[in-house]
């Protein structure tokens, strides 16, 4: 999804980039995306920006999963050339900061994650403590997550230096499923017990430390580990 909810892309079974834009009944189809030729992941739409797709006035950057190699365009791809590798894993409402993320070392499970300031073609802040960084709608906070098997022991939130400011963590043998911005100040989070038959809550996160409010459940619902209750767009 883009920045502002109008615009979704996908890659087809030709590795051709698609995109639906709000108001248009139709997808329009982009260029594919080359990938590195040392590369053993497939196509993988990580952001996608603009409006007025058919008179090419969207790109959609994908790449292999790992990092993120070029724009596609109705005019062809775009590549993508940044002083580091990375992957974005955001992009603002102006689309002038990427959140993304960086390869990790050879001994590290995970890689770090910064801000990247497009213009200027630099990391303005970066940290090696969380991952998958998400703007809030009005770009002055972002969430994170790290966790193993798709699924996280807590919620981050940080400033635009990604100092932590706080952290919403569900306790007990609770995981937190899935997390996404509500609106500026609130996170809707998906939380289930880790147990056969778990129960699952869908909660509205007040990110100044207030009570959570549950939105819906508990409900009955399948393992973490390999599905969810509740699904959240991105």
């Amino acid at each position: 999804m883009s920045p502002d909810d109008t615009l979704a892309a996908w890659v087809d079974g030709s590795d051709e980039v698609r995109v639906l834009e709000s108001g248009v009944e139709e997808p329009v189809t982009l260029s594919g995306v080359p990938l590195p030729e040392e590369t053993a992941g497939f196509p993988t739409v990580d952001a996608v920006l603009g409006a007025g797709c058919a008179d090419n006035g969207c790109i959609a950057y994908a790449g292999d999963g790992t990092t993120t190699s070029a724009g596609a365009t109705l005019d062809g791809p775009v590549e993508l050339s940044t002083r580091t590798p990375l992957r974005i894993t955001d992009v603002s409402l102006d689309g002038d900061r990427w959140a993304v993320s960086f390869l990790p070392d050879q001994d590290e499970q995970f890689g770090c994650s910064g801000i990247y300031d497009v213009k200027a073609d630099e990391v303005t802040a970066r940290s090696c403590e969380t991952s998958g960084l998400r703007f809030a709608p009005d770009g002055e906070h972002l969430l994170g997550m790290r966790g193993d098997n798709s699924m996280y022991g807590q919620v981050e939130v940080y400033d635009q230096e990604l100092g932590q400011v706080f952290v919403y963590d569900p306790g007990g043998r609770r995981v937190v499923k899935a997390a996404a911005w509500a609106d500026d100040t609130h996170l809707l989070v998906v939380t289930s017990e880790l147990r056969s038959r778990p129960e699952w809550n869908l909660l509205r996160v007040p990110i100044d430390g207030g009570d959570p409010e549950v939105l819906a459940g508990p409900v009955d619902g399948p393992n973490p580990e390999s599905a969810s209750a509740f699904v959240l767009s991105d």
